[in-house]
């Protein structure tokens, strides 16, 4: 086992830390892989693969090295994908660090780490595609990014050349950790998974050396059996990266690019469009997300409504129709039209108490006040291959201006991010995704975007680039209905 008597601790976490104690209430390596991890010298360390092998307690810990913690010239950056994780990873930094370094603070908005001999550590995101601008120009010792997958490489490459430092007793070192899958599966694998897979690499441009260094939940005692079993409830090929770090398993990603982030905004002159995937109670889940259409075409995705309950058809439709009208930045305002699954307008006599013939849009359109004249929801779309295609070309960016041709709000939309990550290419079928039971946000938003394109199409002319508000140092509104933390 490589030499990391260094990164024992003399105390024991926080009593709300996420990370247990020792047997012995010292913190060390739980495992082999997690000493190798702390005893790289490499410029590039990149860890991880498996969820839960705790590769963000390598992290923290290489932030918190002595040799670095007690140089007063010390600076450090950690950056995550969005507000939202960056809060997690604050809350659990506060309660971990202490143990290790006493008298170490985290405080201030944006967060700021203190050392105690002087040193200190910058915490920031990468919400927008042009985050990394924030710290062009900086000295950094050590830089921490977690969920590196999540990134595009052009970002990343601009952050290498702020990792360095003056001081010569302090080697520079970028951290990263992953797991496969994410927008940036593809070139984080080729980077590091390919080439450096426990050996090093040395680029043959500039010389610096890079490795990666897997670890795997069945090496991380830490973990109770049950956050496994959750694991394997997802489609047989997440969990093969997911469970077991493999990164083949997700190299048929359907989409490799996601949307850009924007901040909430006030809407003076709404053009609001509604999507709707029903699941009823055998099939679980409903989702509902509005859009905005801006002046220059450009869909901005406002929420989204993630029902999980096995609620019956009126009893969703008063909720959703609550939560619409209560969105506070829209004022209570409708859509002019929700396009929703076109299995949800078949009329049925049992699922009217009165045996009138009846279907779960009428329900649906009933508790939003629609005229039966001018239904609210009507029927979607529902050419899976074309729609797929539709939605990653909103997905990207426009090939001249490079603006994004959608926006999504930062807080309010998490779902969306989480289950699109998973969606898998059916090999049997490679215009669709593999059946899974984490895609009716997927579908819901498929006809949402083609309905709009339809009624938005692209102009002739490309309108100049614009100044989008992109989130930046914005706090998440935790109000959304999600299902995964």
């Amino acid at each position: 086992m490589a030499d990391c008597s260094r990164y024992i601790a003399t105390g024991s976490p926080g009593a709300t830390s996420t990370v247990p104690p020792r047997p012995d209430g010292h913190w060390r390596p739980l495992n082999p892989r997690q000493s190798e991890a702390l005893s790289r010298s490499e410029f590039e360390l990149f860890i991880g693969g498996a969820r839960g092998g705790g590769k963000s307690e390598v992290g923290m810990m290489l932030l918190l090295d002595p040799a670095y913690a007690s140089n007063p010239n010390y600076r450090c950056l950690v950056l995550r994908k969005n507000a939202t994780d960056l809060h997690d990873w604050v809350h659990r930094f506060k309660n971990f660090a202490p143990a290790f370094i006493p008298g170490i603070e985290l405080s201030g908005n944006p967060p700021t780490i203190k050392f105690p001999m002087g040193g200190m550590g910058t915490l920031g995101h990468m919400a927008s595609r042009d985050s990394w601008e924030h710290y062009l120009g900086h000295e950094y010792a050590k830089i921490l990014i977690e969920e590196l997958n999540l990134l595009d490489e052009s970002s990343y490459l601009m952050l290498l050349g702020s990792c360095r430092t003056t001081d010569p007793t302090m080697p520079t070192q970028i951290i990263s950790s992953g797991n496969p899958g994410g927008k940036g599966h593809a070139w984080v694998k080729k980077r590091f998974v390919d080439c450096c897979r426990d050996k090093p690499y040395i680029d043959k441009a500039s010389g610096l050396t890079r490795i990666f260094i897997p670890l795997f939940l069945a090496e991380n005692s830490a973990l109770p059996k049950e956050y496994t079993d959750t694991l394997r409830l997802l489609p047989e090929t997440i969990q093969k990266g997911w469970i077991y770090g493999d990164w083949n398993a997700l190299a048929g990603q359907m989409f490799i690019q996601m949307p850009a982030l924007i901040e909430p905004h006030e809407i003076t002159e709404p053009c609001l469009y509604g999507s709707f995937d029903f699941g009823s109670s055998t099939t679980g889940h409903s989702s509902f997300g509005m859009w905005h259409i801006r002046p220059d075409h450009v869909p901005e995705r406002l929420c989204t409504w993630y029902h999980k309950l096995s609620h019956t058809a009126g009893a969703q439709a008063l909720e959703l129709a609550n939560y619409v009208k209560s969105f506070s930045y829209t004022k209570g305002k409708l859509p002019r039209k929700v396009f929703a699954d076109p299995s949800i307008f078949a009329k049925r006599k049992e699922i009217a108490l009165d045996q009138t013939p009846k279907s779960v849009a009428d329900y649906f359109n009933e508790a939003f006040g629609a005229d039966p004249n001018d239904p609210i929801f009507v029927p979607a779309n529902n050419n899976r291959a074309n729609g797929w295609v539709v939605v990653q070309d909103y997905f990207g960016v426009h090939p001249i201006t490079r603006e994004p041709k959608c926006l999504v709000w930062e807080g309010y939309n998490q779902t969306l991010f989480d289950h699109f990550e998973l969606q898998i290419r059916n090999p049997d079928n490679p215009d669709d995704i593999t059946p899974n039971d984490f895609d009716h946000v997927c579908d819901e938003v498929r006809y949402g975007l083609v309905a709009i394109r339809s009624l938005n199409p692209e102009p002739d002319v490309e309108p100049a680039p614009q100044e989008f508000p992109y989130a930046d140092s914005y706090e998440p509104n935790y109000s959304e209905t999600a299902w995964m933390a």
